[in-house]
């Protein structure tokens, strides 16, 4: 909380409404479904299952910031 009272009120703003804006797409099997992914990304030798599927995406984001198409 001392954290926040540093935060400068118009991020603070910015940071309520975005995350206001993606409750309203809230899923409530997700769970399911992330377990289900899980499951299958294990199961075709993907050991870390959504683990590596995350941090392969981030690989490719951050590549791609780097490099234009």
């Amino acid at each position: 909380e001392i954290l926040v009272e540093k935060i400068d009120p118009g991020i603070l703003k910015n940071y309520n409404e975005a995350e206001a804006f993606w409750d309203t797409y809230d899923n409530p099997l997700e769970p399911l479904f992330k377990l289900s992914y899980n499951s299958f990304l294990k199961a075709n030798n993907q050991a870390k299952g959504m683990e590596s599927y995350n941090y392969v995406v981030a690989l490719l984001v951050n590549y791609f910031e780097k490099n234009s198409l």
